[in-house]
């Protein structure tokens, strides 16, 4: 069975001077000749946003003896120590004379072992926009990389390249997976882009040879991946081509040549193409997972974070409402346009969807209970029972179904954001985790979610109306 969500790629967050460590003023680091070499960098210790590099260059020559206007200009970047995260940095050049060009260097690899041979990673172009820019992933770690500009013998007016960084929140993925063997592909979800991608753990280290640029038996430019995961939050990271860390390839993948990065948690995409489908899914014992994602700019890696959770675990939704074969028909003949989701209300006729992402144990309990879709700006109730309504179908309730039924246990009220979304759990400020809120024992067990919203122009004159159902079965 494959299930499908559209989400939205990461949300990325200007954090300019914000990131500088409490400096305000903005540093010029000017380059210091001969510095046409990796062996020659001019080295930069703990660049902040907006501070920039600066030199003069009309050349490309990184031979030693060449006239120093010829010369290519070599910096080694060490940006400054961050909170951990995923951030985006990126050089712009600017020049009174353009013409220069970027370039992230690195190293090569043959056959899954790293050479010392320099290569490009990603080299900036005229016609990305914006113009002239190169970007790379780091973490809060201090991470360094190699940067060249080189010129031409237009480029006469002295460059300077600004750097900016921002902090990257990944997207979800949209189902709770298994612990052991998981697939996770790009092949036959209906595209053809050449991909590449690797997992990191939950503190954003890169698991080892936990990456696959081209799927091998039979080879293909899309990749796929299959490890054994055990319980935990990792993070995906996937783009078009290459996707270049420090990491040589593993012996599954049919592509051991892509080049690689010098100093570890550093990554970057060498694609410029300014967007791409990177559609992929995630296959665990029981199903197939599609999720739907795109980049939109050059040189883009994109983020989801995905749950592992041990056997035994499992969340599921029940009691839709979208009136399908030998279900309970919802009060007014308002089904739900799509399935899993509750009853349909105004101004939303898909109904609103009760989902949650985390891990449903006892001692490991990072639940989030997510509503969406309901009346933007209205209030909510969530509640947990100890049984199905009516077998699992619920009965009719106001405008929708009760779902959630015998003990029942008020969690939280809450206000509907301008969204239509409400979340209840993990990581919200003031909120118990949901185990404590829902009394579950320390042994676990089986209980059940809702939602309860207003709706006061609802389909059915009733005011209200309900979520669908999602059944947990808590371990300890």
């Amino acid at each position: 069975m494959k299930t499908t969500s559209f989400l939205s790629l990461p949300t990325i967050a200007w954090i300019g001077l914000a990131l500088s460590s409490g400096v305000s003023a903005q540093t010029a680091y000017v380059e210091l000749e001969p510095n046409s070499t990796k062996a020659e960098a001019t080295v930069v210790h703990c660049i902040h946003s907006a501070d920039w590099l600066s030199g003069t260059t009309m050349g490309a020559s990184t031979t030693p003896g060449s006239p120093l206007a010829d010369t290519a200009d070599t910096f080694r970047i060490n940006t400054c120590a961050l909170p951990l995260g995923i951030y985006r940095h990126r050089l712009f050049i600017n020049s009174m004379t353009p013409g220069h060009t970027g370039t992230l260097c690195g190293r090569n690899q043959v056959d899954g072992v790293i050479g010392s041979l320099e290569v490009p990673i990603q080299s900036s172009f005229a016609r990305t926009t914006p113009a002239r820019f190169n970007e790379w992933y780091g973490f809060g770690r201090a991470e360094e990389v190699y940067y060249r500009i080189e010129g031409t013998p237009a480029t006469t007016a002295p460059y300077s390249v600004v750097l900016s960084s921002n902090i990257v929140t990944p997207v979800d993925f949209p189902q709770v997976l298994t612990e052991g063997m998981l697939t996770i592909s790009t092949t036959g979800e209906g595209h053809a882009t050449n991909t590449d991608l690797w997992v990191y753990d939950s503190a954003l280290l890169p698991l080892f040879t936990f990456g696959n640029d081209d799927a091998s038996g039979p080879p293909s430019a899309q990749s796929s991946l299959t490890r054994m995961f055990s319980a935990g939050t990792y993070y995906l990271a996937i783009t078009d081509y290459n996707l270049a860390s420090n990491q040589a390839s593993p012996v599954d993948d049919a592509n051991r040549n892509g080049n690689v990065f010098d100093f570890p948690d550093v990554l970057a995409s060498g694609s410029s193409l300014p967007g791409a489908d990177l559609t992929f899914s995630i296959t665990d014992f029981a199903r197939s997972n599609q999720m739907h994602l795109a980049k939109t700019g050059p040189y883009d890696v994109l983020w989801v974070r995905f749950v592992v959770m041990p056997h035994g675990y499992s969340m599921h939704a029940f009691c839709s409402g979208d009136g399908h074969p030998g279900s309970e028909p919802c009060p007014c003949g308002n089904n739900a346009s799509s399935g899993d989701h509750g009853c349909a209300g105004l101004p939303n006729a898909s109904g609103a969807l009760l989902d949650a992402t985390g891990i449903p144990g006892v001692t490991l309990d990072s639940v989030l209970l997510r509503c969406q879709d309901m009346p933007p700006n209205s209030v909510c109730l969530f509640f947990q029972g100890t049984s199905l309504v009516n077998g699992g179908f619920g009965s009719a309730f106001n405008d929708g179904l009760l779902c959630a039924g015998g003990t029942q246990v008020r969690l939280a009220t809450r206000q509907v954001d301008f969204l239509g979304d409400a979340t209840f759990g993990y990581g919200q400020i003031g909120d118990p985790l949901l185990h404590v809120a829902g009394g579950v024992p320390a042994g676990g067990g089986a209980f059940v979610y809702q939602v309860w919203y207003r709706n006061l122009a609802g389909p059915c004159g009733n005011h209200s109306n309900t979520s669908n159902g999602l059944a947990i079965n808590w371990g300890n």
